[in-house]
Parts: C-alpha cells; sequence; structure tokens
C-alpha cells in the first residue's frame, strides 16, 4: 500500500511539508527526508485547536504519546478561498488521522482547546488583565481623575476587565478541559470543512 500523502504550508513563510499516512503509521518529512513516524496506535490523546487571531486562523491537531506531543498545524489567512490547497490538505489530513482513530479506538479523548501550560498561560494572562483593569480604576479614582477623563478612560477598562473575565475564566487549571471521545472527531471536522 502507498499510503497517502498530504502535503501543505503550515505558514505562508514556511516551505510545504510532506504528510503520509500508511498502514496506521503517521510520519511527517521536510525536503531533507524524514523528520519523524509515529504509529497511531500509540497516541494516548488528542487536541484540537482552532483559533482565530487577528485575521489568522490557526488550526492544530495534537497528537500525544506520554510526554511527547506531535502538532500538525496551519496558520493561514482568513481570506484565503475554501478551496485553498493548503487548508485543503491540511483538513483532508486531520479526516484522515480521525477516521483511522475513531475506527480502532472510539474512546480516545480528544480535548477541545489549549492544554498544559499553554492554558495556564491565558489564565494567567487573564487573572493580570483583572488585576491591571481593577488597579487602573482605583488609580484614577485616588487621584481624583475628573469625570470627563474618567468617563473617556472607562471604555478601554471595562474592555481589559471583560477580556480577562474571558480568557482566564475559559482556561480555568482546576477545572478539567473539554472533551470527547475521538469517535465524534470526524463529524467535528466535517462541520469545520463545511464552514470554511
Amino acid at each position: 500500500m502507498s499510503g497517502e500523502v498530504f502535503r501543505f504550508k503550515p505558514a505562508a513563510l514556511r516551505r510545504a511539508r510532506n504528510w503520509r499516512l500508511e498502514d496506521g503509521v503517521l510520519s511527517l518529512s521536510s525536503d531533507g527526508g524524514e523528520d519523524w513516524s509515529l504509529p497511531l496506535d500509540h497516541v494516548t490523546g488528542l487536541a484540537l485547536i482552532d483559533t482565530t487571531i487577528r485575521r489568522t486562523r490557526m488550526r492544530r491537531l495534537d497528537l500525544k504519546v506520554g510526554s511527547v506531543t506531535r502538532r500538525i498545524g496551519i496558520n493561514i489567512d482568513m481570506d484565503a478561498p475554501p478551496d485553498d490547497p493548503d487548508l485543503g490538505a491540511h483538513l483532508a489530513l486531520m479526516q484522515a488521522i480521525a477516521a483511522h482513530l475513531a475506527a480502532g479506538r472510539p474512546a480516545l479523548p480528544v480535548t477541545l482547546g489549549e492544554t498544559g501550560r499553554t492554558r495556564l498561560a491565558l489564565f494567567v494572562i487573564g487573572v493580570l488583565s483583572v488585576l491591571f483593569a481593577i488597579g487602573i480604576t482605583a488609580a484614577s479614582m485616588i487621584t481624583g481623575l475628573s469625570g470627563d477623563r474618567l468617563a473617556g478612560a472607562s471604555v478601554p477598562v471595562i474592555l481589559l476587565f471583560v477580556f480577562g473575565i474571558a480568557i482566564g475564566g475559559n482556561n480555568l487549571p482546576w477545572k478539567g478541559e473539554p472533551a470527547l471521545p475521538v469517535s465524534l472527531l470526524p463529524a467535528i471536522l466535517e462541520h469545520m470543512a463545511r464552514r470554511d
């Protein structure tokens, strides 16, 4: 069996990379040869991340094997056409991995969103944003800032506070990360493909 080959650029300024899924083994190669290979039967967990920041979509499927995480990601402009070959190849690769894992181990957990240290960093950013908003408000009241200036500064401070609550609240380190079985991942990826 020759396997399936998926070729895409993970970001605008990066070279295209070749991903091969053959007989349940995923391998990544660049121009100089094979970078790594991973039997999908060894995967102990997955994470699906789909984030948009400043008109750039960051989509990633993390494959976890013990303490090692293999990331299959793409950063692409939101204005990219729906039939963009890089976006299509990336999504097709994620769908092929999901189908393989769903067929063999349907209960394998898939975490939705960031995990580990990234999740903790987002929580800290949220807490700091809330603290800065409270500090700015307290400092402006203590210094006797005029009503007009206080009203003008209130909108950015309120936005900073709301941002902090949203980011921190969605990444509470003591709260379990939202997860679902890999058997549902093919349907989620199909929905993402239609949405693009």
